[in-house]
């Protein structure tokens, strides 16, 4: 006998901004059942693993079909509540949508468990609401900061510190037990309202600036004062090439340390892990959104003068992969062009000579030292410039010296090795000669102090 489900009053009906796994997760133990039992209902009676994947990013069209009609709601309302339906306003029309999605939190599972922090929570919000459920918001990676109280987000359980798993809490307990909230997690069973845990506040401008990208991507437009109207992609396309750059450009490495008022000399702060944005820890997100938020903080000026003083110029701000949004560009080609160095042939052919009358093999990486570190080993990669002759950076003058001392270095020390091998030859003679000893050998010249053996 088919179970039907009732016709759940207004308050059981998805939030607006509701992720699916909290509706459905709140909708089951309304009902006294299971996710996987709800899902099997809504898919009229055919059982399918659909716990394993991933229901916030986008449901099958039987699901959807069969939860509107179970619940009585239109399915263009079940639709909203995926993060495809928002796809549009995160990634780029250049972008295709099948790949790996850029802004949300992945989800990977073993055994239906997952094994990576998948969603976020703002615990005053919970606390605050009359209904618990979880937020769209704190499964966007740039997210960090809760929009409403400014307090620094959690991805773990603050009794147990594990990953969050609401929607498989109920799959080891009995149905008799009563509605568990969604606040309950899955491996200790204890509610995270009820923890001691106090919320960290963030920085304002932090703050400030992912509000602003959070109306954005809402709306699906923002402002940006150098060049008006844009769509909020736009501004999402410029996030991701500066924090995919900053881990390879020495130049983004420098603005990241003085935007975070370190020295040159140090290190620490300007080392971001590898990996994709998605996939890094809540407390590297959040740095690499403090550094983002003052970088474009009073955009243009301000940004400008900073990248003018540190001689961060547009090679290392474009790179070379992809169309860069226009607000973008147009201001780093207007204030910040440098194009990149390609030397002549002429000039690679002296520097050639050069390097194998000095007795060195004659390596791309020996050429390099000398021409400057754009030099490329293959005729294709070479980087095509605007103009006859391109303008030379001037990182070139202190690689071309930094390779000459190299170069020095290493004849110096192949003449100290000469050196020391035909004195040590010479004083085993001297000393075969004065003592009559054929067989005295002298391994090594004893320095003063040393062992005499």
């Amino acid at each position: 006998m088919r179970r039907r489900i009732e016709v759940l009053p207004a308050r059981r009906r998805p939030f607006p901004d509701e992720l699916v796994t909290s509706w459905l997760t709140r909708l089951a133990r309304a009902n006294a059942l299971k996710v996987q039992e709800i899902l099997t209902l809504a898919n009229e009676g055919r059982r399918h693993n659909l716990l394993n994947h991933d229901l916030d990013a986008s449901l099958p069209t039987h699901v959807v079909t069969g939860m509107a009609r179970l619940c009585a709601i239109p399915a263009d309302e079940i639709i909203g509540l995926t993060l495809d339906a928002k796809a549009d306003r995160l990634i780029s029309f250049e972008i295709s949508k099948t790949g790996t999605r850029r802004w949300t939190l992945p989800v990977t599972r073993r055994n239906r468990k997952p094994t990576s922090n998948w969603i976020q929570l703002c615990i005053e919000c919970l606390r605050q609401d009359d209904i618990p459920y979880l937020r769209q918001h704190w499964r966007y990676a740039f997210m960090t900061i809760c929009p409403t109280h400014g307090c620094l987000l959690i991805d773990a359980c603050p009794c147990c510190g594990m990953v969050f798993d609401f929607a498989a809490s109920d799959a080891d307990l009995e149905r008799t037990r009563g509605i568990l909230p969604i606040t309950v997690c899955g491996h200790c069973y204890r509610d995270v309202r009820t923890s001691d845990y106090v919320a960290q506040i963030a920085d304002k401008r932090t703050h400030r600036y992912q509000r602003a990208l959070l109306k954005a991507t809402r709306r699906g437009w923002t402002r940006i004062r150098s060049h008006g109207w844009v769509y909020s992609q736009q501004v999402l396309d410029v996030l991701h090439r500066l924090l995919r750059l900053v881990r390879t450009s020495e130049g983004l490495q420098r603005l990241l340390k003085d935007c975070n008022g370190e020295s040159s000399s140090a290190d620490a702060g300007c080392r971001m892990p590898s990996g994709r944005f998605e996939t890094w820890s809540l407390n590297d997100r959040h740095r690499a959104m403090q550094w983002v938020s003052t970088l474009l903080r009073r955009w243009p000026e301000t940004f400008v003068t900073r990248c003018l003083r540190l001689h961060v110029y547009s090679y290392a701000l474009l790179g070379h992969r992809g169309v860069a949004p226009y607000w973008f560009v147009s201001v780093v080609r207007t204030r910040l062009y440098r194009p990149w160095y390609a030397p002549s042939k002429e000039e690679v052919t002296e520097v050639r000579r050069v390097i194998t009358t000095a007795g060195q093999p004659d390596t791309h990486y020996n050429r390099r030292r000398w021409l400057g570190r754009y030099h490329e080993s293959k005729p294709y990669m070479r980087r095509i410039v605007e103009g006859s002759r391109p303008v030379q950076m001037e990182l070139f003058e202190g690689a071309f010296l930094l390779g000459q001392q190299h170069l020095l270095f290493d004849l110096r020390q192949e003449f100290v090795n000469l050196l020391r091998s035909a004195v040590e030859r010479g004083v085993a003679q001297l000393c075969k000669a004065l003592l009559g000893k054929r067989s005295l050998k002298l391994d090594r010249l004893c320095l003063p102090g040393g062992s005499n053996s």
